[in-house]
């Protein structure tokens, strides 16, 4: 059994390190400390021990590790303002053929600005024509008129026109701010074009005059379309064609009171736009625009009516008939003998909405092509009014805004959250243990390091509840320096271990016990045995767990 014992003896003093933290943890908050049994309870849950205590740490991790997450802060946000002081530029009609070069604008690295789109952006505004219609059921996406790079998703009526141009104003101070999107509301006009055909329309081309050329090869004839739709005369202008009016088209623009109308007249090569008559109105409207930063993209959706006069940003609709007659300047300087450049904008279109729709009716294919080309267009002559407003006269008003910004944050409100209950548990369970403990004064002092506490603690723990135990063991409370248990003494032989009782303590103890009719000899046999137990229960979960 010495040899058993000093193996025993050997393992313990391997395991005892271990757990010495789990001792610790567990002595704090045992009403009854008893070693043995603790010994065993780690040694069988001891995942689940260690499981828990790693909680706490998790928590804490997850509730300071940072990550980026989207902020919204309230900012300002600077839009066109049409004010009186100013609107001998915004509200002034340049047409064809009238001086106005005060209005042209100029040019900078953020794109070309001016008060007469019509002449300066004769391209883009063609480009954006063929974009008008999507071959699905998705919004169509054009280009904004400038160099920013951003796209407009579906219609823009005109409004945001300075994104890209300007920077909102955070409310807040501090460093550099990564914007995500914007979002505000801007108030401007929802135009709406319904178009019909009318074979009995008034306006006609009228010959000026055929000029011989070699041969006769591309002889220019003149035309003079004009005529009246139902709300008034349109005097038309002057244009060319090659020997008839084949490849001609112009668009008369009318406006009488606060009624907007167009007509088409078109030749034979664009008969799916002539004798077209359509009605224009224009509502004051609040649009909420979103703008996505990161994607260039901006999202414009009418979201009211305005009803307060003084929310209209022209009342004198100066604004609305610029707009209004844009197109029909186009149609005027882009027909030129050979072919009407707006004309084939148009007819581009006219396939995209057949797919679309499913629809081989040329007609009403037609119909919905030029409604949707004219509503751009004036959209686009607003936004190019604002862009100048802002970028050549710097006459613009603030609006409120709301902005999405990177931001960074520590860790999750679920960390967080379980992290601070995890806190309020174990510091309401030390303030409980502590007033239970009287601040852990009341606790004996155990060194689970010290071999003669681990082995008492061992043996008082592995005692089964029928068995005595000699006053030494029984009476322990786990104090290292209690002398009573300093009566046992390891003597370690050459090839053996064995327990006996130190001769000073054996006659001290003995004479306890002899009065309680135990013998000294069964004291040391008993918790010899008691020892060994304990020991084969430490070799065996030792064992169970390789």
């Amino acid at each position: 059994m010495g040899v058993k014992l000093k193996k025993y003896l050997l393992y313990i003093a391997l395991v005892l390190p271990a757990v010495a933290g789990a001792i610790a943890v567990w002595h704090t908050t045992s009403q009854r400390y008893e070693s043995g049994i603790i010994l065993q309870r780690v040694n069988k849950y001891r995942a689940l021990i260690q499981a828990v205590i790693q909680l706490p740490s998790a928590l804490w991790t997850g509730a300071i590790t940072p990550n980026t997450t989207p902020v919204d802060v309230n900012a300002t946000f600077q839009v066109p303002n049409y004010d009186k002081t100013t609107s001998g530029y915004w509200a002034k009609n340049c047409a064809p053929a009238v001086p106005c070069d005060y209005l042209l604008g100029n040019i900078s690295a953020l794109g070309t600005f001016t008060y007469v789109a019509w002449k300066t952006k004769t391209g883009l505004l063609l480009n954006s024509v063929d974009q008008a219609s999507s071959r699905n059921s998705s919004l169509p996406r054009y280009k904004k008129l400038d160099n920013t790079g951003f796209t407009y998703t579906g219609r823009s009526y005109g409004v945001a026109s300075t994104i890209g141009l300007l920077d909102p104003t955070p409310k807040i101070t501090g460093t550099h701010l990564t914007i995500l999107n914007i979002s505000f509301i801007e108030n401007g006009y929802q135009s709406e074009v319904s178009c019909i055909y009318n074979q009995s329309s008034r306006l006609v081309f009228n010959e000026l005059g055929y000029f011989n050329t070699p041969g006769g090869l591309y002889a220019p004839t003149g035309f003079w379309p004009n005529g009246s739709l139902p709300n008034g005369d349109w005097p038309g202008f002057p244009t060319w064609g090659v020997l008839n009016s084949d490849f001609v088209t112009a668009l008369a623009a009318v406006k009488s009171q606060d009624q907007y109308m167009y007509g088409f007249m078109a030749g034979k090569y664009y008969n799916g736009l002539n004798a077209t008559q359509c009605v224009v109105t224009f509502t004051p409207t609040r649009f909420q625009v979103s703008v996505d930063m990161t994607a260039k993209n901006i999202s414009v959706v009418p979201v009211g009516i305005i009803s307060n006069p003084a929310d209209d940003i022209d009342s004198s609709r100066a604004l609305v008939n610029i707009s209004f007659y844009g197109p029909s300047y186009l149609s005027q300087t882009l027909t030129t003998m050979y072919s009407s450049v707006l004309g084939d904008s148009f007819l581009n279109n006219i396939g995209k909405v057949q797919a679309r729709e499913g629809d081989t009716d040329s007609a009403s294919s037609n119909l919905t092509v030029i409604e949707e080309g004219l509503e751009l267009l004036i959209d686009q002559f607003l936004g190019s009014s604002g862009a100048a407003q802002v970028m050549l006269l710097h006459d613009t008003k603030p609006v409120d805004c709301t902005i999405t910004v990177q931001a960074e944050q520590f860790g999750s409100r679920g960390f967080a959250s379980s992290s601070l209950a995890v806190s309020i548990i174990v510091i309401s369970v030390a303030v409980v243990q502590a007033c239970k403990r009287n601040l852990w004064r009341d606790l004996p002092v155990f060194d689970c390091l010290d071999l003669k506490s681990a082995t008492i603690g061992s043996a008082k723990g592995s005692a089964k509840g029928n068995q005595s135990l000699p006053g030494a063991v029984r009476n322990w409370k786990g104090n290292a320096d209690g002398h009573s248990v300093g009566a046992i003494c390891l003597t370690v032989a050459k090839g053996e271990a064995e327990f006996q009782f130190c001769e000073d303590s054996l006659n001290e103890v003995s004479k306890r016990e002899h009065s309680k009719g135990v013998a000294d000899e069964e004291h040391t046999t008993l918790l010899a045995d008691l020892v060994t137990n304990a020991l084969t229960n430490v070799e065996g979960n030792r064992e169970s767990h390789k």
